[in-house]
């Protein structure tokens, strides 16, 4: 998608992405990640919101037991074993999520 360059209304376009730049990874904030640096070290259980692959919204109630990059990309583990990469995160015990601006 981007915006009509023609258009004095800005209509969105699409432009037909493909997959590979749709899946790019956005990194989180370095104070949001320390948050859930935080919330694993003390084995807390939170409340995840985030979005599926789908993009569909979902939300969990679990502890973070472990934070680690794979093919460029960071994420979360669970205590059940679900993984989420953490630019599909909408919020943590309802802080929302913040991305780096660079």
């Amino acid at each position: 998608m981007k915006l009509n360059p023609d258009s004095t209304q800005h209509t969105i376009v699409d432009t037909g992405c493909s997959d590979a730049s749709a899946n790019l990874y956005q990194a989180v904030s370095c104070s949001f990640y320390d948050e859930l640096e935080a919330l694993a070290t003390l084995h807390r259980i939170c409340t995840i919101r985030y979005r599926t692959e789908t993009g569909e919204a979902a939300s969990i109630e679990s502890k973070i037991i472990d934070l680690y990059t794979a093919n460029k990309s960071e994420f979360l583990k669970l205590q059940d074993g679900t993984e989420i990469r953490l630019d599909r995160l909408i919020s943590v015990d309802g802080k929302p999520v913040s991305f780096t601006n660079y």
